[in-house]
């Protein structure tokens, strides 16, 4: 009897020791991505807005007029939209398009694919790459904005 206790105890130890729980690579500085990525994200005249809706994190960007960058000059102003498609730890995928640029909710622009690859380098800095209508990768640092 003593022998099958044992053994049941084992069992229950090593199946215990299996169950899914929250891993540690899916973790940005001890916060999961619904928690540390929710808010408003800015760089420039440029703003991210993350959310959760179901289990996705949807993000809305916006470009304000007089955005100038040293790749492309002054920019247009432009908004977009999408997914968080991948999380690893304090790295993120996104991916979206377009849905308006200089203005206008049309033209051959609405639609282009937006990409971005960025990593939380703190709780309150994200860096990585974007690639959109210059069919050209680009530096991205963000900020969020105090809460």
């Amino acid at each position: 009897m003593t022998h099958k206790i044992l053994i049941l105890c084992a069992t229950a130890a090593v199946l215990g020791s299996a169950l899914p729980a929250v891993a540690e690579e899916t973790l940005c500085f001890g916060k999961p991505a619904d928690q540390w990525l929710i808010g408003t994200w800015f760089a420039g005249k440029s703003s991210w807005n993350f959310r959760k809706e179901g289990s996705a994190i949807k993000w809305d960007w916006v470009r304000l007029s007089g955005q100038v960058t040293d790749q492309w000059g002054l920019k247009k102003p432009a908004k977009g939209a999408g997914t968080v498609t991948e999380v690893s730890g304090c790295k993120i995928k996104m991916k979206g398009a377009y849905t308006e640029y200089d203005g206008s909710p049309g033209g051959t622009v609405v639609g282009t694919g937006i990409t971005y690859d960025l990593e939380a380098v703190s709780p309150t800095v994200m860096k990585g790459t974007g690639y959109g209508l210059g069919k050209s990768t680009y530096s991205v640092r963000m900020s969020l904005y105090p809460k």
